[in-house]
């Protein structure tokens, strides 16, 4: 019990203070939730967990991650966990601006339709945040990204799962064809599907049994999407090793380094 107690309060000063040192993209300011009820803030996913203060109905909060019961936020720089009928959650596409007719730049980028004006800028934000050797592997192996205003799911063939919004898939990589596919939407939904494209490069390296072992074990810590199957665990454990690592490292220190050792074996 009282290793227990010295666990959570360490978490609570963690959860409280980590902001100041942490990298964190505005990687996902698409993805906000809205209080609809007063609720308590809790410093892990259980009715058991600590308690570090309350939330007033309305106020607006960041998505860090989606879990099964509770959802993990960032309200005012403090990360902490909210019961997940205590959220409603929004997409927030008012940063991106208004449409406009949008050329690229990249090679390695194509548009098609009228875009979010600053869709593009905040895909190449998060697409930079990646590490090089990754992004030099993606485009010396000829893959393309295609942003759309459209609707991707006819166009995409997706083998391994597309990264889902509300009623839309948000973005899909098709390996074979060498092509990410993201709606202008969901500029940010990139970092997800770059962790398929490593996954995929490394010969399904969810799939390894200790990785396999750790998608049974982990996933649930991270997000209920990375409860799918193994490929979406990595691919989420990736997302958060890019925008938030310290989050992720504290959540799931395996799932840390199962991305980190990835890392190191691409080249």
């Amino acid at each position: 019990m009282i290793r227990k107690n010295l666990y959570l309060t360490l978490f609570i000063a963690i959860l409280y203070f980590v902001n100041a040192n942490l990298n964190v993209l505005a990687a996902y300011p698409e993805n906000t939730g809205i209080i609809i009820s007063d609720t308590q803030l809790y410093t892990a996913a259980s009715k058991d967990a600590a308690c570090i203060g309350t939330i007033r109905k309305g106020s607006r909060v960041d998505i860090v991650s989606v879990l099964s019961c509770y959802v993990l936020i960032n309200y005012d720089n403090l990360y902490a966990y909210v019961p997940g009928y205590s959220i409603f959650l929004v997409q927030n596409h008012d940063y991106l601006g208004k449409k406009f007719s949008y050329t690229s730049p990249y090679k390695f980028l194509i548009t098609e339709g009228n875009l979010y004006e600053k869709a593009a800028d905040t895909l190449i934000q998060a697409y930079y945040a990646i590490p090089e050797k990754i992004r030099n592997g993606f485009e010396q192996n000829g893959f393309l990204i295609k942003m759309t205003e459209w609707d991707i799911t006819e166009e995409a063939y997706a083998p391994y799962g597309g990264y889902n919004g509300t009623g839309m898939i948000k973005a899909v990589l098709d390996y074979e064809q060498k092509k990410l596919y993201v709606n202008d939407e969901f500029p940010n939904a990139i970092i997800h599907e770059i962790g398929h494209f490593v996954n995929d490069y490394l010969h399904m390296y969810s799939s390894k049994p200790e990785n396999k072992q750790l998608f049974y074990s982990e996933a649930s810590k991270l997000s209920s999407y990375a409860e799918t199957n193994d490929r979406e665990f990595f691919a989420e454990a990736f997302r958060l090793y890019i925008a938030e690592p310290q989050i992720l490292e504290l959540v799931s220190p395996d799932s840390y380094d199962m991305v980190n050792t990835a890392i190191r074996y691409f080249h």
